[in-house]
Parts: structure tokens; C-alpha cells; sequence
């Protein structure tokens, strides 16, 4: 049975790379037309309703159907003449070659045109700014050159407010909720040495914030709710800078004039160092932010060296992700659920996603969702990307259009 799907309007025409796809299912049941002829009228109805980029989204039941019909048979996505799509729509094709796939995957594929393509005209685009807030300031909400941001359990966002010297957070509505400071008022009015907080990070159990203190080379343990602080980690190491802590609650902090990464139990106990200076493997250069993967690896970032290391929960040298010619001035670093790496690039006004092997997957930042100064990264527990814009003095928030979970979570 071959099911002929109506062209889509012109406004599919503007890419420049199509496919047609035909979708052939083997089966000797009465029902096979009856099924066809439900795809063809409702992906007419919607072709006629002069929606842009087709938005045909096809009823599940059908989907399932053409599922329970076609498991003795194939689909076959191929140049031919039925509906053309862009071709990065379809996901997970070689092209130059045949492909094969479910029923399920081609149709889902063709409706996805609709839902992503209205959100992005050019198919390479697969994040869109969704939230931004804060402006150049001193009141309670407003930032001056934000550095590391954090995403708590929950979704309060915590900005090193570097500018005014503080820790602010926010609700998810972007909303200002409160602040933190260490500074006493002697402090703030004669000491030269004021707080100025690097990088932030939540604890597992969601209780406190852990934040760097780059002037005193202080560390500080934070309450979320009562905002009592605990000093911590006067280990003689110069310049903290980044801050991650992973599944089992240790926490590491780079120390990027000393260059290693300094490793401390829950209650900031000393542990171990990681690195030396030097430009090869497990050697560091001005190590600023930090991340921890699912796997409890390390990603390190480093500003001089220009590259991105990944070191296994040891420390010890897995592989590194670009280098001088990839990036001019790393900042952020953070990883997803899925071990995927976001790399924030300052001077190159944008944010870098790599896979969990070190594959480019796309960039953040353009002339429409334009990045200022990237600085912090961070990924929401549902998978925003959280991002402190120091030359904006802003946070923005992305999200990622991934195809393939927006049809799985259908």
C-alpha cells in the first residue's frame, strides 16, 4: 500500500535542500485504505488552512495504526514526488544513501515541519530564547557583569552578581526573591578586598549553594533558607574560580592561579588535588569553570589552554573537546541530563553543545537571540539552558529543540 501525502504550501520551498518521502507499507488487510485515506484527509485539511511550514500533526491513533499494519513490512524515506521536507528534519538519515525507518518516524518527521520549522524559518536553528531578565544596575534584581549561574531542584535561579558584589536569587518567573552577601558593612565600606563570587553551585540534597569568593580566596557553604554561611577550604591554593559537586556530594573547586582542581568533602574537608600547570593531558592553564556529568567525569575549562577537558572521577585524562582554533576565550562550562557539554564561548558570543563523546551538536547565539558576553552556564533539571550574559548584564534562558524528545514525550 502507498500512501500519497498532498504537497505542503510554497513557504516549504525556501529551503534549499528537500526530500520527498513515500511511505510503502506491506499488508494484505481490508483496513489499508481506510487508514490511507484518514492520513490523506487530515493532512489535507491542514495543507488547505494555509498554515506556514505545513504544521500537519497526525492523529496518534492513526500513527498507531500504520504502526500495527506495517510491522511485517518497511518504510522507505527517498527522493521521489510526494511531500518535499527539510532534510534536517528528519533525524538520524546518511544521506547519499537509502535509509530505512519506522512508519511511525517518517510520518512524525513530516509533522515535526510544522512544530519546529514555525519556530525556526532556517532549518540549522534548533534553540530558541524563550525568557530573559535583569539590566545594568544596583537595586535588589538588577546585575552587573553576572559570572557563574546555578539552577536549583526547585527551578530558583542563583546568579554570582559580581558587579555588586553578591549572590542573587531568582524564582522561575524571573522574578527577584533575595540576595546574599558575606560583606559586613566595615567590610564593604573600607576593605578593598570585597566579596566577589565566581561561580555557584546547588548541593545534591538541595540545601545549600556553594559559591567562590575570587578576592579573599574564600569559600562558602550557603543555607537556601535561613542563608546561614559556613567558611570553608583555606587551603593555600590561589584564585577559586569554578565550583561543581557530584552524586556522592564532594565538591571541587579550580583554582585557576595555582592551576589544579582542589576536591573537599561535603563539610570541606581537603581530599585530594587534580593537575598542574601545563598545556598536556590532566594539566591545566588558568582552569576557570567546572562541571560533573551523570558519570561523576570532571569537565574542566580552561581560559589560556582554550580546550574543554573530560577526566573520570579519579581525575585522570579521558579526552578534551577543541582547542586555540575552536574557541577564543572560554567561560562556562555545564553538562545536561544526558551528559551533553555546553561550552560558553565570551568573545565569540556564543554557546557551544557537544554530545557526551565530544561531537559539535549546534551553537546558541546569533543576531536574533544575540549573546553579549557568555559567562555561566546552566542546564535546568528539564533541560533550559541557563545562560549569564555579563555584557548585557542579563540572564537568558534557551530552550532546545530536540525532535526526537518532543515526539517521544507525545
Amino acid at each position: 500500500m502507498k500512501i500519497e501525502l498532498p504537497t505542503v504550501s510554497d513557504d516549504a520551498k525556501e529551503n534549499q535542500q528537500h526530500i520527498e518521502v513515500h511511505v510503502e507499507i506491506k499488508t494484505g488487510d481490508d483496513d489499508d485504505d481506510k487508514i490511507a485515506e484518514q492520513v490523506k484527509e487530515q493532512a489535507s485539511d491542514d495543507v488547505q488552512s494555509k498554515r506556514p511550514q505545513s504544521q500537519v500533526m497526525f492523529d496518534e491513533q492513526v500513527v498507531r495504526q500504520i504502526e500495527q499494519k506495517g510491522t511485517e513490512g518497511s518504510v522507505s524515506s527517498r527522493a521521489s514526488s510526494a511531500v518535499a521536507v527539510p532534510r534536517t528534519m528528519i533525524q538520524g538519515r546518511s544521506w547519499g544513501s537509502s535509509s530505512r525507518a519506522s512508519a511511525k518516524q517518517v510520518l512524525q518527521n513530516v509533522a515535526s515541519n510544522g512544530e519546529v520549522g514555525q519556530q525556526r524559518r532556517h532549518a540549522k536553528r534548533k534553540a530558541e530564547l524563550v525568557f530573559e531578565f535583569g539590566q545594568r544596575g544596583t537595586s535588589a534584581g538588577r546585575l552587573r557583569r553576572p559570572h557563574g549561574v546555578a539552577v536549583s531542584a526547585n527551578s530558583d535561579i542563583i546568579v554570582c552578581d559580581s558587579g555588586n558584589h553578591r549572590v542573587q536569587i531568582f524564582g522561575w518567573d524571573c522574578k527577584y526573591k533575595t540576595k546574599w552577601s558575606p560583606d559586613t558593612l566595615r567590610r564593604r565600606l573600607f576593605s578593598r578586598d570585597r566579596f566577589d563570587p565566581g561561580d555557584v553551585a546547588v548541593t545534591p540534597d538541595n540545601k545549600h549553594f556553594i559559591v567562590t569568593d575570587f578576592s579573599t580566596e574564600r569559600l562558602y557553604k550557603v543555607s537556601l533558607e535561613t542563608h546561614h554561611s559556613k567558611e570553608f577550604g583555606k587551603s593555600g591554593y590561589k584564585g577559586p574560580w569554578g565550583v561543581a559537586i557530584n552524586s556522592h556530594g564532594y565538591i571541587y573547586i579550580s583554582y585557576c592561579i595555582s592551576n589544579c582542581v582542589v576536591c573537599y568533602t561535603s563539610d570541606g574537608k581537603f581530599v585530594h588535588t587534580i593537575g598542574r600547570k601545563g598545556v598536556g593531558p590532566a594539566e591545566f592553564s588558568y582552569p576557570c569553570y567546572l562541571a560533573i556529568n551523570k558519570r561523576d567525569a570532571i569537565i574542566v575549562a580552561e581560559y589560556h589552554n582554550r580546550r574543554v577537558q573530560i577526566l573520570n572521577p579519579d581525575g585522570e585524562f579521558m579526552f578534551q573537546i577543541g582547542s586555540s582554533e575552536h574557541f577564543r576565550e572560554i567561560s562556562g562550562v555545564a553538562v545536561d541530563n544526558f551528559n551533553n557539554v555546553f561550552v560558553a564561548d565570551y568573545k565569540c558570543h556564543r554557546v557551544v553543545m557537544y554530545g557526551n563523546d565530544g561531537a559539535f551538536k549546534l551553537c546558541i547565539g546569533d543576531q536574533e537571540d544575540k549573546l553579549d558576553r557568555p559567562e555561566g552556564v546552566a542546564i535546568s533539571h528539564d533541560g533550559y539552558i541557563v545562560v549569564s550574559d555579563s555584557g548585557s548584564h542579563g540572564v537568558k534562558i534557551f530552550r532546545h529543540w530536540d525532535v526526537k524528545k518532543l515526539f517521544d514525550s507525545m
